[in-house]
Formats: structure tokens, sequence, C-alpha cells
């Protein structure tokens, strides 16, 4: 797949970066050393709200984020 049909079909997607991004991610995924997806972190607010509320007030998608 190149990178100008994958950034395409990323864009139909709603990803809104450049090409060039697509294209250097693209390129080091290939010679194997693209760095690894990161995912997205709860802010320390949410993580301190969670930890300091009583264990049995989390609804359970939260709950299990502590475990």
């Amino acid at each position: 797949m190149s990178g100008n049909s994958t950034s395409s079909s990323e864009h139909e997607r709603g990803y809104r970066g450049s090409r060039q991004v697509v294209r250097k991610h693209l390129a080091a995924l290939r010679a194997g050393h693209a760095e690894p997806v990161r995912a997205d972190i709860p802010s320390p607010r949410k993580i301190t709200g969670w930890i300091m509320r009583p264990q049995d007030t989390l609804p359970p998608d939260l709950a299990r984020h502590l475990s």
C-alpha cells in the first residue's frame, strides 16, 4: 500500500494530519523502527478522582482502569 492511498483513506476517516506524517510513519514501519502508538492517558486529575472515590461508587468501566 502506498503512502498516498493510505493517507487518502485516512483523510476519509477523519485524520487531519499531513501526508508527510503518514509517509514518514510508513517508512519507519517498513524499516522496522517505528514508534509504538501511544494510548490516551487519563489526566492526573481523573486518575486521582478514581483513586480517592469509594470503590463501590465507581462505575464498572472506571473500576477496570484501576485494576
